[in-house]
């Protein structure tokens, strides 16, 4: 969070940003990576990034504050029809950059997706915030 860096950051645990110190600067994706990522629809945005949350998640010890989160993604995606196996193979490209992202990173790659209906990315943000402790 760029306002508790300077210390004016009035949201407290409601922040929706990190305030925990980090060694790195926040990881990125490049222009082409995004662009790639923004031609995908929901199956192909899931199943490329639901694997890394619940990878994550597993090493964090955040499985059980997560669980309705992952559980909410996962619905989502055996609900879709199946994803474009050349889209996703295409998209392979992203996967080291998705390996070095947070989960809350990986989050807000889905909803910052054009794929996702905003009815589903305001109740994930909404779930996610609870799993946290946010709300």
């Amino acid at each position: 969070c760029i306002r508790f860096f300077y210390g004016t950051c009035r949201q407290g645990q409601n922040c929706e940003f990190c305030h925990l110190a980090h060694r790195e600067p926040k990881v990125k994706m490049d222009k082409a990576q995004r662009q790639l990522f923004e031609m995908l629809g929901e199956a192909e945005v899931l199943s490329l990034v639901l694997p890394h949350i619940e990878r994550r998640c597993g090493r964090n010890g955040l499985n059980r504050r997560m669980l309705f989160v992952i559980h909410m993604l996962r619905r989502r995606l055996t609900s879709l029809p199946h994803p474009d196996d050349n889209h996703v193979l295409h998209a392979r490209a992203v996967i080291p950059i998705l390996r070095k992202f947070t989960v809350a990173r990986l989050l807000e790659l889905i909803r910052q997706s054009p794929a996702f209906p905003s009815g589903f990315k305001e109740d994930l943000k909404k779930l996610a915030d609870r799993s946290l402790g946010r709300q």
